[in-house]
Protein backbone atom coordinates (compact mmCIF):
# COMPACT_ATOMS: atom_id res chain seq x y z
CA UNK A 1 0.00 0.00 0.00
CA UNK A 2 0.59 3.23 -0.56
CA UNK A 3 0.16 7.04 1.02
CA UNK A 4 0.45 10.65 0.90
CA UNK A 5 1.11 12.74 2.83
CA UNK A 6 -1.64 15.06 4.14
CA UNK A 7 -2.28 18.92 3.80
CA UNK A 8 -0.20 19.77 6.48
CA UNK A 9 2.85 18.32 8.65
CA UNK A 10 1.52 20.47 11.77
CA UNK A 11 4.76 22.80 11.61
CA UNK A 12 7.16 20.34 11.85
CA UNK A 13 8.81 17.36 9.77
CA UNK A 14 7.03 14.02 9.96
CA UNK A 15 9.34 11.68 11.81
CA UNK A 16 7.65 8.42 10.68
CA UNK A 17 3.94 6.59 10.15
CA UNK A 18 2.07 4.23 11.63
CA UNK A 19 -0.52 1.62 10.35
CA UNK A 20 -3.48 0.02 12.04
CA UNK A 21 -6.04 -2.80 10.36
CA UNK A 22 -8.57 -4.60 11.45
CA UNK A 23 -9.54 -8.11 10.00
CA UNK A 24 -13.81 -7.01 10.00
CA UNK A 25 -13.69 -7.50 13.68
CA UNK A 26 -14.14 -3.65 14.59
CA UNK A 27 -11.06 -4.12 16.50
CA UNK A 28 -8.28 -2.05 15.37
CA UNK A 29 -4.72 -3.31 16.42
CA UNK A 30 -0.97 -1.44 15.16
CA UNK A 31 0.36 -3.60 12.33
CA UNK A 32 3.67 -1.56 12.14
CA UNK A 33 5.13 1.44 13.80
CA UNK A 34 8.46 3.38 12.81
CA UNK A 35 8.14 3.15 9.18
CA UNK A 36 9.76 6.13 7.11
CA UNK A 37 9.01 5.77 3.80
CA UNK A 38 5.26 5.88 2.41
CA UNK A 39 4.35 2.03 1.37
CA UNK A 40 4.28 -0.92 3.11
CA UNK A 41 3.81 -4.50 1.73
CA UNK A 42 1.40 -6.39 4.22
CA UNK A 43 2.26 -10.30 4.16
CA UNK A 44 0.33 -13.13 6.12
CA UNK A 45 -2.84 -12.09 4.76
CA UNK A 46 -5.36 -14.96 4.53
CA UNK A 47 -7.05 -15.50 0.81
CA UNK A 48 -10.63 -14.09 0.91
CA UNK A 49 -10.72 -12.21 4.11
CA UNK A 50 -11.41 -8.32 4.21
CA UNK A 51 -9.10 -6.08 5.98
CA UNK A 52 -8.89 -2.55 6.38
CA UNK A 53 -6.07 -0.09 7.34
CA UNK A 54 -5.76 3.17 8.36
CA UNK A 55 -2.36 5.28 8.69
CA UNK A 56 -1.19 8.15 10.57
CA UNK A 57 1.89 10.07 10.59
CA UNK A 58 4.16 11.61 13.93
CA UNK A 59 6.17 14.66 14.33
CA UNK A 60 7.82 16.13 17.05
CA UNK A 61 4.22 16.95 18.92
CA UNK A 62 3.39 13.51 18.08
CA UNK A 63 0.97 11.51 16.22
CA UNK A 64 -1.52 13.39 13.92
CA UNK A 65 -5.22 11.69 13.02
CA UNK A 66 -5.96 8.59 10.65
CA UNK A 67 -6.15 8.28 7.37
CA UNK A 68 -9.40 7.47 5.84
CA UNK A 69 -10.04 3.72 5.42
CA UNK A 70 -8.86 1.70 3.09
CA UNK A 71 -10.62 -1.83 2.97
CA UNK A 72 -9.07 -4.78 0.85
CA UNK A 73 -10.26 -8.22 -0.01
CA UNK A 74 -7.04 -10.42 0.02
CA UNK A 75 -7.09 -12.29 -3.49
CA UNK A 76 -8.47 -16.09 -3.11
CA UNK A 77 -8.22 -18.58 -5.91
CA UNK A 78 -10.91 -18.15 -8.92
CA UNK A 79 -14.02 -19.89 -9.73
CA UNK A 80 -14.78 -23.23 -11.20
CA UNK A 81 -15.71 -22.09 -14.41
CA UNK A 82 -19.18 -23.14 -16.13
CA UNK A 83 -18.83 -25.90 -18.96
CA UNK A 84 -16.99 -24.80 -22.02
CA UNK A 85 -19.25 -24.85 -25.40
CA UNK A 86 -17.93 -26.17 -28.43
CA UNK A 87 -18.09 -25.75 -32.19
CA UNK A 88 -16.92 -26.75 -35.37
CA UNK A 89 -15.50 -24.03 -37.70
CA UNK A 90 -16.14 -24.04 -41.59
CA UNK A 91 -12.30 -24.85 -41.49
CA UNK A 92 -13.25 -28.33 -39.72
CA UNK A 93 -11.55 -26.75 -36.32
CA UNK A 94 -12.71 -27.28 -33.06
CA UNK A 95 -13.50 -23.60 -30.92
CA UNK A 96 -14.01 -24.44 -27.26
CA UNK A 97 -15.54 -21.51 -25.45
CA UNK A 98 -15.94 -20.85 -21.79
CA UNK A 99 -16.91 -17.74 -19.54
CA UNK A 100 -14.36 -16.08 -17.25
CA UNK A 101 -14.85 -17.03 -13.88
CA UNK A 102 -14.99 -14.66 -11.16
CA UNK A 103 -11.50 -14.41 -10.70
CA UNK A 104 -11.08 -13.97 -7.00
CA UNK A 105 -10.01 -10.46 -6.51
CA UNK A 106 -6.67 -10.97 -8.71
CA UNK A 107 -6.59 -11.34 -12.42
CA UNK A 108 -6.41 -14.74 -13.97
CA UNK A 109 -3.20 -15.18 -15.61
CA UNK A 110 -3.80 -18.07 -17.53
CA UNK A 111 -6.30 -21.29 -18.02
CA UNK A 112 -5.49 -24.96 -18.71
CA UNK A 113 -7.48 -27.08 -21.25
CA UNK A 114 -7.32 -30.54 -21.05
CA UNK A 115 -8.50 -32.24 -24.02
CA UNK A 116 -9.56 -36.11 -24.05
CA UNK A 117 -10.43 -38.10 -27.51
CA UNK A 118 -13.10 -40.66 -28.20
CA UNK A 119 -11.10 -43.42 -27.84
CA UNK A 120 -9.00 -42.50 -24.87
CA UNK A 121 -10.10 -42.45 -21.43
CA UNK A 122 -7.15 -40.26 -20.07
CA UNK A 123 -7.31 -35.94 -20.09
CA UNK A 124 -4.02 -34.62 -21.61
CA UNK A 125 -3.11 -30.80 -22.21
CA UNK A 126 -2.44 -29.50 -25.70
CA UNK A 127 -0.17 -26.53 -25.09
CA UNK A 128 0.39 -26.63 -28.89
CA UNK A 129 -3.17 -25.65 -30.04
CA UNK A 130 -4.36 -24.37 -26.27
CA UNK A 131 -2.57 -21.78 -25.23
CA UNK A 132 -4.83 -20.86 -22.49
CA UNK A 133 -4.38 -16.93 -22.77
CA UNK A 134 -8.18 -16.49 -23.25
CA UNK A 135 -11.81 -18.00 -22.94
CA UNK A 136 -12.20 -18.86 -26.73
CA UNK A 137 -9.05 -21.47 -28.11
CA UNK A 138 -9.08 -22.76 -31.17
CA UNK A 139 -7.63 -26.84 -31.64
CA UNK A 140 -6.62 -27.91 -34.70
CA UNK A 141 -8.20 -31.25 -35.16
Amino acid sequence: MTWQDGASNGGTAIVDYEIWYDQATDDYVSLVTGLTERHYTVAGLYSGSTYTFKVRARNAVGYGEFSTELSVLAAQKPDIPLAPTTSISDRWDVIIDWTAPYDGGSAILSYTVELRTTDVTVFSIDATNCDGADETILANT
